[in-house]
């Protein structure tokens, strides 16, 4: 299996940002990428909206719009017009991981398992880190 990470650039750079955004590609394929090319116009502008703010200040400030998700450290589920996309935090870097819609508060069977699968990420990612370094 290859794992890559691929840099997302925001409509309007942010000057010196605290944080910079990449989508997981695992064997050159990005789902992350496909499903942000299918939100609508208006979940897209309010997502950018989100993450600019993210990369300014490189932390969460306002839990109403981002939350940690069953107290791990680092990962974060931001939910945007009813969808959910998973994200680690690690040092400067936030790590686009999957996109899944919110049928209601309670987890279904399609939640759980993205969100299976972004957890199962977590120690490719640091390993990831750990060689880089």
């Amino acid at each position: 299996m290859t794992i890559s990470l691929e840099r997302f650039e925001l409509p309007e750079p942010v000057p010196n940002p605290k944080c910079e955004f990449y989508l997981f590609c695992d064997n050159d394929r990005s789902p992350v990428a496909d499903f942000l090319g299918k939100l609508e116009n208006r979940d897209f502008d309010a997502f950018m909206v989100r993450l600019r703010t993210f990369a300014e200040r490189g932390e969460i400030h306002d839990p109403s719009k981002y939350k940690a998700i069953q107290s791990h450290e680092g990962i974060y589920e931001f939910k945007i017009w009813g969808w959910r996309l998973f994200c680690f935090h690690h040092r400067r870097k936030c790590i686009l991981v999957e996109g899944c819609r919110k049928q209601s508060d309670r987890a279904t069977n399609k939640n759980q398992a993205a969100y299976k699968r972004a957890s199962s990420c977590r120690d490719k990612f640091l390993l990831y880190y750990t060689e880089e370094e």
